[in-house]
């Protein structure tokens, strides 16, 4: 796990793997990270990169995925080999499957400080298989830098669930820079206009109310995961 500035990122071993759903081939997991807001007195800003009907959450978590056949990122997003799968984080009741994570988000307050953190099943940080049938899909970019386009999303609707403390630590723990002077917080990029982009939605064949401006078409009903280790 490691600080790299912008986000708390954690590298993977890549034997984790994504298919179907309506993807085209299979995606090994190669890091994930997240996005959050911020707290000024008593009112809580969201973090989510993306919203549904105007609702945004506390943060976001993106898992990213390439093609099998690319060694890193930079080389699959050359031809449009990234696939992100986001997932909303709101706040309730205490996750203890973060615990492991979270516990050790001091140890990379600072800017290219890293940890190495107990083996976490991906499955394990992520709503149950049973509720990941409903999902949004289209092709953006990525949301850091250089936000490079051709990027295949799966946003899901059902969010994860993190007690108010477990979120403040990322506000409280981690920071942009050497002397932790300053906090990482907002560190999200906006939701930008839909443009001539057309969002898809899993199982159904409805449209959207017209203030969505998502048109909704029907995708696989489900997303194969054999995420081990």
């Amino acid at each position: 796990m490691k600080n790299n500035g912008h986000t708390v990122i954690v590298l993977l071993d890549e034997s984790g793997k994504v298919e179907s759903g309506g993807l085209n081939g299979k995606y090994k997991a190669v890091q994930f990270h997240f996005h959050w807001g911020s707290q000024v007195g008593k009112t809580r800003s969201p973090g989510s990169e993306h919203s549904i009907d105007g609702e945004r959450y506390p943060m976001e978590l993106h898992i990213v995925h390439i093609k099998e056949k690319f060694s890193s990122v930079e080389s699959a997003i050359k031809e449009k080999g990234v696939a992100v799968l986001g997932f909303f984080i709101k706040a309730g009741k205490k996750n203890s499957n973060y615990e492991p994570l979270i516990s050790n988000l001091e140890k990379i307050g600072a800017p290219e400080q890293k940890v190495e953190i107990p083996a976490l099943p991906l499955e394990s940080l992520i709503p149950d298989k049973k509720d990941l049938t409903s999902f949004y899909r289209y092709t953006g970019s990525l949301t850091t830098p250089a936000c490079n386009e051709e990027v295949i999303w799966t946003l899901f609707e059902k969010p994860i669930e993190l007690e108010w403390e477990q979120i403040e630590e990322f506000w409280e723990k981690v920071y942009f820079d050497d002397k932790k002077t300053l906090p990482m917080v907002d560190n999200f990029r906006p939701v930008q206009p839909l443009g001539a982009r057309i969002v898809q939605k899993s199982n159904s064949n409805l449209l959207l109310p017209s203030r969505s401006a998502l048109l909704l078409v029907p995708t696989a009903a489900f997303l194969a995961f054999t995420w081990v280790s």
